[in-house]
């Protein structure tokens, strides 16, 4: 499996539909045996955690490599300004993510990140997986369903999907548009 650093756009388009989901509260997700809430006073510093723990696994991945040497889209101004926790998201989106371009950004990002031992007890896929989790049931509410699928066999469907992977949120979207004859 190979990994690589995210570009910091995707990591801040994410948290940004996640401050959009959370309304007065916050966007709240587990963590540690506690609920964390994601708002715009802390949202820099899920970022950062976020951009961080991409790093570690990519590094992870390719020992002994430096920053600027490791693969992927990123900007390494941006990733140095992550590992020295100075880093300012940047918005670059007009509008919030799509339910189906967030599970996607989910996807890509957990499985850009779980290289190393860490991954499953980190902070940032506590986040992402309540992300994903909103976004699901955002697309379950939105979106009428082709006749022949029951809401319930939606639900069990992304529930069994292979873990994380790119290839679940076409899935989705796939079910959503009815292009699966039978199930």
């Amino acid at each position: 499996m190979s990994a690589y650093l995210m570009d910091q756009g995707v990591v801040d388009a994410l948290v940004k539909t996640a401050l959009s989901y959370g309304g007065k509260v916050g966007f709240t997700y587990p963590f540690a045996g506690q609920t964390q809430y994601l708002n715009a006073a802390n949202a820099n510093r899920l970022v950062t955690l976020m951009l961080c723990e991409n790093y570690q696994s990519v590094s992870y991945r390719y020992r002994g490599e430096p920053l600027e040497d490791l693969p992927g889209p990123y900007d390494s101004e941006f990733f140095a300004q992550a590992l020295a926790d100075t880093y300012q998201m940047v918005d670059l989106l007009s509008r919030d993510l799509d339910p189906i371009d967030v599970i996607a950004g989910v996807d890509c990002y957990d499985y850009q990140s779980c290289e190393h031992d860490a991954w499953d007890a980190s902070e940032a896929k506590a986040f992402c997986v309540a992300l994903r989790a909103e976004a699901v049931r955002r697309l379950l509410a939105d979106e009428p369903l082709p006749a022949h699928i029951s809401k319930e066999k939606l639900e069990e469907l992304i529930h069994d999907l292979p873990g994380y992977h790119w290839g679940s949120a076409w899935t989705i979207h796939n079910l959503k548009l009815g292009e699966l004859k039978s199930l």
